[in-house]
């Protein structure tokens, strides 16, 4: 009897030992999470486009196609308004001429200095008769260096006559019509509104004691209604953008992605942050 004894009593204290311990442990891992519960920050916030650009024509024209309406979602490189092409084709064709004329011109030219050089080796041609033909090389080189900026021009007016998307978006606003007389020439007038598809951003007011805990990168949640979406801190504000009882707030900006949910600018929302 007595030695069963002898023999349970270091397991009740090996036990005992055990269950201590685990219940230290359990005490940290209670204490880690509630005072990562009691720093995070939650507060209201509103949405805004990550991207938002405003489009119009830099060249004069007439509207002759009109493919993106409000709403409409469009990829990076998609036309969404052109201007009547034929005005521009027949300047790019017209420069496109002046180019190989000059060429041609150039060339002959340089023919002729090569002969008059071969002349005056021979002492058959004077100093200023071989002067005169490099003048001319000189002035042929220059008109086609200007004729050549014409075609430069003249494709990029051409270019320009298409409004096309910069990067994946949702088209905000379109206020042209088919049609249309565009004169840039007085002033640019805003055709379409484009903000950035897939991505969002989330602005919010923090005191300058919340503002402290928070680094860029830091992982952040966006709560619209009963969805919550992963984000991170972007931007973390330097001067006040008002005050709360006295005390300066500062804006703290995430970026989350919208994961194909149809969210609009200046929506109400919930942030929270670590």
């Amino acid at each position: 009897m007595n030695n069963t004894k002898s023999k349970t009593f270091p397991q009740r204290k090996f036990f005992n030992r055990r269950t201590l311990f685990l219940r230290l442990v359990f005490a940290v891992f209670l204490q880690t999470v509630l005072v990562h519960v009691a720093l995070a920050i939650e507060v209201d916030a509103r949405l805004d486009w990550s991207k938002r650009v405003e489009l119009a024509f830099p060249v004069n024209g007439v509207v002759a196609g009109v493919h993106a309406g409000h709403g409409d979602r469009v990829n990076k490189g998609e036309i969404l308004v052109f201007l009547d092409p034929r005005e521009f084709n027949t300047a790019v064709n017209r420069a496109q001429a002046a180019v190989k004329s000059q060429q041609e011109l150039k060339l002959e030219a340089t023919r002729e200095v090569e002969r008059a050089e071969e002349l005056y080796e021979r002492t058959v041609l004077s100093d200023h008769e071989l002067q005169t033909t490099r003048i001319a090389l000189e002035t042929a080189t220059a008109r086609l260096e200007a004729a050549r900026a014409e075609l430069s021009q003249a494709q990029l007016a051409k270019e320009r006559s298409e409004l096309r998307a910069p990067f994946a978006a949702i088209v905000v606003s379109q206020n042209v019509e088919v049609g249309e007389t565009i004169v840039s020439s007085m002033q640019a007038r805003t055709l379409v509104v484009l903000a950035e598809q897939g991505r969002m951003l989330a602005r919010a007011s923090v005191s300058a004691g919340q503002l402290e805990l928070l680094k860029i990168g830091d992982a952040a949640t966006v709560v619209v209604g009963k969805r919550r979406i992963s984000g991170s801190v972007l931007q973390i504000g330097l001067e006040p953008i008002g005050s709360e009882s006295g005390k300066p707030l500062y804006e703290v900006v995430c970026q989350f992605a919208t994961d194909g949910v149809t969210l609009r600018k200046g929506q109400q929302v919930r942030l929270e942050l670590p």
